[in-house]
């Protein structure tokens, strides 16, 4: 996967179709996230060339924001009642949650599979909720009055950057 996606970075031109699907699979999390995000900004930026990208790392779904060329699009799917239904339709911007689960769950994975993976899942969040408790303690605790106006801007870069779970380089 990793040799097809360097020659494609290297040869691909503006006049190129590229089709990607899961960059990054098979690394850590966030090795897989920075190689994905990084080859989006790249192809974006330098190659220019028309892309379609698949991926479950959500957090790509913020690239528009920062990329003017970018665009999302999800497939529709209605949940109801445990239920989850894909429709033959592509609808703009990103999907509003992760479907994962229930995506398991259709493919027949055992249910004590599924019913740890929500626990799990459940701790995960936690843990990230826990994060942006940290932030707001960070924040609490700083001395406004003693910081400079470009120190209290490079605090505040650091903690957006740590929200985004982008780390910052040395601000």
């Amino acid at each position: 996967e990793m040799d097809e996606l360097a020659h494609i970075l290297k040869h691909a031109s503006e006049r190129s179709l590229i089709l990607l699907d899961e960059i990054g699979r098979g690394t850590s999390t966030y090795d897989g996230l920075s190689l994905a995000w990084a080859a989006c900004e790249f192809l974006h930026n330098n190659v220019k060339a028309f892309s379609l990208f698949a991926t479950h790392y959500f957090e790509l779904t913020s690239l528009p924001q920062h990329l003017p060329c970018a665009r999302n699009y999800h497939v529709a799917a209605k949940e109801e009642a445990g239920d989850l239904t894909f429709y033959h339709q592509v609808l703009e911007g990103p999907a509003s949650k992760s479907y994962g689960l229930q995506v398991a769950r259709l493919a027949g994975l055992p249910t004590p599979v599924l019913e740890r993976a929500n626990i799990i899942m459940t701790q995960l969040e936690a843990a990230k909720d826990e994060d942006s408790q940290a932030v707001i303690d960070e924040l609490i605790m700083l001395e406004l009055n003693k910081l400079s106006p470009i120190d209290a801007l490079q605090v505040l870069q650091k903690i957006q950057m740590r929200l985004k779970k982008i780390e910052p380089i040395d601000v």
